[in-house]
């Protein structure tokens, strides 16, 4: 089975989406490293797994129920943030990409 192929432009587009500065260099590394991973994943997809039996988790336990309980009020809250704006409160510009 070969490796998949992932585009340059599909890898540049991934560390756009993440924040990453990365060169020609390490996209060609990771554009084999990702194919092989990719590779892999198809390789598990062919697993016949008709004969395994289910895995019971956590997650298939009755969840437990909400425990309501009376909260701080809003005023209280705003007067502990270091800034605050028109009731809600005042964070630091994090992205500056338009296309967000």
């Amino acid at each position: 089975m070969s490796t998949k192929k992932v585009s340059p432009e599909k890898i540049r587009i991934l560390a756009r989406l993440v924040h990453l500065q990365i060169s020609e260099d390490d996209i060609l590394e990771l554009q084999e490293d990702l194919g092989q991973i990719l590779t892999y994943i198809d390789r598990l997809d062919e697993l016949d797994i008709d004969q395994v039996s289910e895995i019971h988790s956590l997650l298939s336990k009755e969840p437990a129920q909400d425990n309501i309980q009376p909260s701080l009020d809003v005023e209280t809250l705003l007067n502990q943030a270091p800034d605050r704006a028109a009731g809600y409160f005042r964070v630091p510009k994090v992205i500056d990409n338009p296309d967000y």
